[in-house]
């Protein structure tokens, strides 16, 4: 048993296999895609430069690194980004870090993570995966994942906010399920951070204390789906 990573959603999807991870690529639809680049490598450009946070005028020549990095693994894409994509890489990746910054001098913090490994345990396999940041202050953990998802046509801030919230959702509670199995002691919040719009979208710890019961029904209510 296993959550798996839509590559092209962001999210996490349940498998039957061993092991799984969360990590993904990409929070974009199709349709947000540009001519000359993907949502994936899109979604994989703004992460690593929120992860690496690279001195500044270095970030174009770390970007061409990123998609060096694409097609060494084997992506058919051409990879040919124009100034407009890269501007907006820069831009999402600049809003992302901005937040977290904001949050780092509000918080009393007593360590941060980039990139932090997770794992999470069931009765009939486990979860693995990784949190783009983390703030750890006395009391608690603060999960924060970053968005690239881009607002449809004629939605309200408040539409695309719930929408996507309600579609990352299983991967928020499986952030925290992981975080409260490893210590019970701090409490926990996510926040999903959606670049294109500058906004966030927390649970608090009262809205994910049973993330736990709540994946380990979704994974046994998908697997059980699939048997029928």
């Amino acid at each position: 048993m296993e959550l798996t990573a839509d590559d092209t959603e962001r999210c996490i999807r349940p498998t039957t296999t061993e092991k799984a991870e969360t990590r993904e690529t990409s929070d974009r639809s199709p349709s947000d895609e540009q001519p000359g680049i993907s949502a994936a490598v899109f979604g994989q450009a703004v992460h690593r430069l929120c992860e690496v946070r690279p001195p500044r005028q270095t970030w174009r020549s770390f970007i061409e690194q990123v998609f060096s990095e694409e097609r060494s693994v084997g992506s058919d894409e051409p990879l040919q980004a124009s100034s407009g994509d890269l501007d907006s890489i820069e831009g999402a990746a600049e809003c992302a870090i901005r937040f977290i910054e904001d949050l780092h001098e509000r918080s009393e913090m007593l360590a941060t993570y980039d990139e932090f490994p997770i794992e999470l345990t069931f009765p009939n396999g486990e979860l693995q995966g990784y949190i783009d940041h983390l703030v750890v202050t006395p009391d608690r953990y603060h999960v924060v994942d970053y968005k690239t998802d881009r607002t449809g046509d004629n939605e309200s801030v408040e539409e695309f906010l719930e929408r996507r919230a309600n579609h990352h959702e299983p991967q928020v509670m499986a952030y925290a399920a992981s975080l409260m199995q490893a210590d019970p002691e701090r409490d926990v919040s996510v926040t999903l951070f959606f670049t294109d719009i500058d906004r966030r979208y927390t649970w608090g710890s009262n809205e994910v204390e049973d993330a736990y019961e709540v994946t380990n029904k979704r994974i046994h209510s998908a697997l059980m789906s699939k048997k029928h």
